[in-house]
């Protein structure tokens, strides 16, 4: 699969004719940005979820669940249920180190252009926190407090 990139966007890919397009999110991390590709199949749901979606987090290194290695993106919205991608960490790219957990970065989600089979269409950027990997192979899906302001 290729990517191709502009600092920590997204340019063109070829993910959408791959088999995994079919029905498989994809993580790709660039420049100190966190990228979700979302696929057609997947893209009215994951856009309603970003509706009211504030701010995002992802655990690093992976779980160990179910004797697979997983990740866990969940959409912060403030609510007792937010919405939960389970990812296998072949779904992604490359794992952040344990080093990383802690800090904010931009999480910038995209779906497939109409005209362009390798084209990219932006839908949602939120920030997103690193969590550390959870001893045990449980998922932290506790709320996340929203980032520190810059001011």
């Amino acid at each position: 699969m290729r990517i191709e990139n502009s600092g920590p966007r997204i340019t063109r890919t070829d993910y959408w004719r791959t088999p995994h397009a079919a029905g498989y999110c994809y993580v790709s991390t660039n420049a100190g940005a966190v990228r979700l590709l979302v696929p057609p199949v997947l893209l009215a749901e994951v856009r309603d979820a970003l509706r009211t979606a504030v701010r995002a987090s992802i655990d690093l290194a992976g779980v160990v669940a179910a004797g697979a290695q997983r990740l866990t993106l969940i959409l912060e919205d403030d609510s007792p249920s937010p919405y939960v991608l389970d990812l296998d960490v072949r779904q992604a790219d490359r794992l952040l180190p344990a080093s990383e957990a802690g800090r904010w970065v931009q999480l910038i989600v995209y779906g497939p252009a109409s005209a362009d089979p390798e084209g990219v269409e932006h839908i949602a950027s939120l920030p997103l926190l690193l969590r550390p990997a959870v001893a045990g192979g449980e998922r932290d899906l506790s709320p996340v407090p929203p980032p520190p302001s810059n001011g």
